[in-house]
């Protein structure tokens, strides 16, 4: 698809990285993709292995009593992807251990809702951004008699200042600590990576500190809710997969305490090694990916082209169309849910939730489909890793069972979970836990 298509006007509205076309997208991603390198996500377990801990496990224990209580899972893992997002890629925590959190991870929360509010509003923004100069804009959002936007214009200008006072931080620390930074412990954050990387580059391959802000602001809202949210998706399943969640368990309980050891030492290669863990964490990414409304991809046609098609079809002629012609500037959804959910790809189970499938060879057939996914972002590794970790932590600790209210799945920016019925439209996921040493 990256052969003929552009990601359509929908990424363009806003200066993120990955919304920029043509070279200026190849140039950040050029700058960015070394951090996420393989060495970098090694790096940051032991950083998650404590957040996960701290923030999930030791917290969750605690309103527990050593008992079974029912809590809204989505919350706290809420908090456990934005702190470990924080440490991890910041080098700064934003304080989300308790329930109210802070200004800006309560800005980070309303986010995603406060974006769709605005959808039908966005599909005008390309031109308006084209036509006027952005103090104009800004003035107009100031008289403008809509909340929607002025809601969202108070958010961003929180995660805005937030961010910058974030940036001069690491700048700070660059200038004070520079050489010492890595082996003294500090530094190993991304933003450090990326500041330590613009100071030795040529004057064309330089980030800007807008480029920059937009690096945070990436990795920010795409590391934070669409990871909590996969995270939930796993746990519901576990939950409603009984055996599923005791074959897991018992390889976590056969890689920690079978090996004299616990989660706190494992390195990232070691999480790597657990495949049920990781058929777990990939079975969920499939069935259900995360990012998209209705998990459509929009792409922008950039000239004519004749798109082939993986299945042919029937005319009315009665003769196979191997392949349409698609305008230029026309948009193109590729349909990931169903790439993901076809049977003529994963075979007649495609619709079934079965990790075990991964602990085999997959069909052929899905190597051959080239579609882009979760798979292929440019911090899959770290967002797996963040995930994996959670899960680990939580199924060790303890035990899950669904809860007798009906969960619906709802697109608020991302695909999140609602209670049907309940008149709060907050995202939420109630699930009984019980501490594990109950129940061995």
């Amino acid at each position: 698809m990256h052969k003929f298509c552009l990601k359509g006007h929908q990424y363009r509205t806003f200066t993120l990285p990955a919304q920029n076309p043509g070279y200026e997208h190849q140039r950040q991603r050029k700058r960015v993709q070394p951090a996420f390198s393989t060495r970098f996500v090694r790096s940051t377990t032991p950083t998650l292995n404590q957040v996960a801990q701290e923030v999930l496990v030791d917290v969750l224990r605690g309103e527990a009593q050593e008992k079974a209580m029912e809590v809204d899972i989505s919350d706290y893992l809420g908090r456990y992807s934005l702190e470990s997002i924080g440490r991890a890629t910041m080098g700064c925590s934003f304080g989300p251990l308790n329930r109210h959190g802070t200004e800006y991870s309560r800005a980070m929360k309303r986010f995603g809702p406060a974006m769709v509010k605005l959808h039908l509003g966005r599909r005008f923004l390309p031109w308006l951004t084209k036509t006027f100069p952005p103090y104009l804009l800004n003035l107009a959002s100031e008289l403008v008699p809509w909340r929607a936007l002025r809601e969202m214009k108070a958010l961003s200008n929180t995660l805005h200042t937030a961010s910058k006072l974030v940036l001069a931080q690491r700048l700070e620390d660059l200038q004070r600590a520079n050489e010492d930074m890595y082996d003294g412990g500090g530094g190993k954050d991304l933003m450090t990576f990326l500041l330590k990387e613009n100071a030795t580059s040529s004057d064309i391959d330089t980030l800007s500190d807008s480029d920059l802000l937009g690096q945070m602001s990436l990795m920010l809202l795409a590391g934070t809710d669409t990871t909590s949210t996969t995270i939930s998706r796993v746990l519901e399943m576990l939950a409603t997969h009984r055996d599923v969640q005791n074959e897991l368990r018992r390889e976590l309980e056969q890689a920690t305490t079978g090996a004299g050891r616990s989660l706190a030492d494992m390195d990232n290669d070691s999480f790597a090694e657990l495949r049920f863990l990781n058929a777990v964490v990939k079975e969920t990414l499939r069935l259900n990916p995360p990012p998209y409304p209705a998990n459509h991809y929009p792409y922008s046609a950039d000239k004519d082209i004749p798109l082939p098609l993986g299945t042919p079809i029937t005319g009315l002629d009665g003769r196979p169309i191997h392949e349409v012609v698609v305008p230029a500037g026309t948009t193109v959804l590729v349909n990931i849910l169903g790439v993901n959910r076809d049977p003529g790809i994963w075979g007649p189970d495609a619709s079934e939730w079965k990790p075990a499938r991964w602990l085999s060879p997959l069909p052929t057939s899905v190597s051959e489909a080239h579609v882009p996914s979760v798979f292929s972002n440019t911090g899959y590794q770290l967002a797996v890793t963040k995930i994996r970790i959670a899960v680990a932590h939580l199924v060790l600790a303890f035990d899950f069972t669904p809860s007798d209210k009906e969960i619906e799945w709802k697109w608020q920016g991302i695909t999140t979970p609602t209670v049907r019925g309940s008149p709060s439209k907050k995202q939420e996921l109630p699930i009984i836990l019980t501490p594990t040493k109950l129940i061995s």
